[in-house]
């Protein structure tokens, strides 16, 4: 296991980058002109289980409450991850050994242009 203050850094990480992510749609006018509640939607999906996580460690609120809502909150990330852009997670790994193109890391990949 990783020491309190190593996850407590790491969890802030991704809270911030939510923030930051959030604070981009909301204030970029290129960004927010093609922004939709989907794309919230989903930003809400991958930050929740953090934020959540983050409140029921430190006694932030109800516990009982906190914590269900940290586990239903992973639950739907966890639904959601095929269905939304989260899918890009896990297959980013899953492309870059198996197709076959210019940045391939697996057999085949010459990252030569032709």
């Amino acid at each position: 296991s990783l020491p309190e203050a190593v996850t407590d850094g790491l969890t802030m990480v991704v809270i911030a980058g939510g923030v930051f992510f959030l604070l981009r749609r909301l204030f970029y006018t290129r960004v927010r002109a093609i922004s939709t509640l989907y794309d919230y939607i989903v930003l809400l999906i991958a930050t929740a289980p953090f934020i959540t996580g983050f409140m029921a460690y430190h006694h932030l609120g109800d516990y009982d409450t906190v914590i269900l809502l940290h586990i239903l909150a992973g639950e739907i990330m966890l639904m959601a991850v095929p269905f939304t852009k989260l899918v890009h997670m896990p297959y980013f790994f899953i492309n870059r050994f198996v197709l076959v193109h210019e940045n391939t890391l697996g057999a085949g990949g010459s990252r030569t242009w032709r």
